[in-house]
């Protein structure tokens, strides 16, 4: 439980009202219930994202109490306030998280990124020069 969120039940590849998602959840804070629908992209450049944007405001218009997340191994910060701006949230498997419905405020942005540590090690690589020969 956090804050006062519970996650009643969540489907996988599930569908409510003709409307198809990665995953469909059933959450509650205190009386207030909400449906968390979520897609699942591999790659989460804005392009994509404004895909799934457009994708997920049918779900809001075909389900009561939807509200749309955006979910990829890494959500890059353009992505990100793209979904802040869209009303929707986003997850990734960096620790990064936004989620605002009821009186439910998660925001989290992690220190690293899966392009900054990947940076990090090809600078750490030119830094130390090719192998030597002996």
């Amino acid at each position: 439980m956090l804050g006062g969120l519970r996650i009643n039940k969540i489907a996988v590849q599930g569908s409510m009202n003709r409307f198809a998602a990665d995953m469909i959840a059933d959450v509650s804070v205190g009386r207030t219930k909400r449906t968390p629908v979520i897609e699942i992209k591999s790659i989460s450049e804005p392009r994509n994202a404004q895909r799934v944007i457009f994708q997920l405001h049918e779900a809001v218009i075909r389900i009561v109490n939807a509200y749309p997340v955006f979910a990829s191994s890494y959500v890059t910060e353009s992505t990100r306030d793209l979904c802040k701006a869209a009303g929707m949230g986003y997850i990734d498997l960096a620790g990064n998280i936004y989620l605002r419905f009821a009186n439910v405020i998660i925001d989290k942005i992690s220190p690293t990124s899966p392009e900054r540590e990947r940076r990090d090690s090809i600078e750490a690589k030119r830094s130390t020069g090719p192998p030597s020969r002996s």
